[in-house]
């Protein structure tokens, strides 16, 4: 992922965010699904350097978030009807269903990076880069490995970001009064024309807004388990070393 840092993956939001605002214009009710669609579009271009299939990946990761939630299948919640006969336990043929489209279509995009690249027409993208240095590089033991680690990648960033985006939306709506400050400091730095990375430095307003919407509502859990490596005291609790902790965020 390091790759990212080249130029010209930055690119990539620059180009959907036009299409964005286009669709908040059109049908600003439908902002949720306008805001999906930007960071599924975005992250297609990440992993294989073209959004056309923003749509399918979209649907990938609602089936997967489905499967592994305990709001799904009975079996999420019940393990052992994983071990009963098929029959019994609806679940398990649809997750070979699943299972077996998702490796269909991260193996239809590799075979298209593929040809993307035969033909001179690819652009930046994880998929090139790992096509470029070949299954070796990267200590996979088949070309599908890699396949699926840019898949899965492209999975966790298709609907995450849409949350934090939808937090300033919803923060906006709290705070007018900031949404006023944002207003004139991006009139003040930009004029007519749409911001864009370069302009980042020259609006702190705007990056501090950003991380105020991280924090208020983190999109992921980042307060994941640790084990203490040594004793330590909270609100009069002793903790012992070698205990786990489950630190909530806020």
């Amino acid at each position: 992922m390091k790759e990212t840092e080249n130029a010209e993956f930055y690119n990539y939001p620059e180009i959907e965010s036009r299409r964005l605002l286009m669709e908040l214009m059109e049908d600003s009710g439908r902002y949720h699904t306008a805001l999906e669609s930007f960071v599924s579009r975005v992250t297609c271009r990440l992993a294989w350097g073209r959004s056309e299939a923003s749509d399918e990946l979209k649907q990938r990761a609602r089936e997967l978030l489905y499967t592994v939630s305990p709001t799904g299948h009975i079996g999420n919640k019940l393990p052992f009807l994983m071990n009963i006969p098929d029959w019994l336990s609806p679940g398990k043929p649809w997750e070979r269903r699943r299972a077996k489209t998702e490796e269909q279509f991260f193996a239809t995009m590799q075979s298209q990076v593929e040809r993307d690249m035969a033909a001179k027409l690819e652009k930046n993208s994880w998929m090139k880069t790992y096509l470029s240095n070949g299954p070796d590089a990267w200590k996979f033991a088949y070309n599908l490995e890699g396949a699926y680690c840019v898949g899965m990648h492209a999975i966790a960033g298709a609907l995450t970001i849409a949350a934090p985006m939808q937090t300033f939306l919803l923060a906006m709506c709290h705070y007018p009064q900031h949404h006023h400050m944002l207003q004139q400091e991006i009139d003040k730095v930009c004029g007519d024309r749409l911001p864009t990375r370069a302009d980042s430095p020259n609006l702190p307003f705007l990056r501090a807004v950003i991380r105020e919407c991280l924090r208020w509502r983190p999109p992921v859990p980042t307060g994941i388990p640790h084990e203490l490596t040594q004793d330590d005291t909270y609100d009069d609790y002793h903790l012992p070393a070698g205990a786990i902790i489950h630190p909530l965020e806020w």
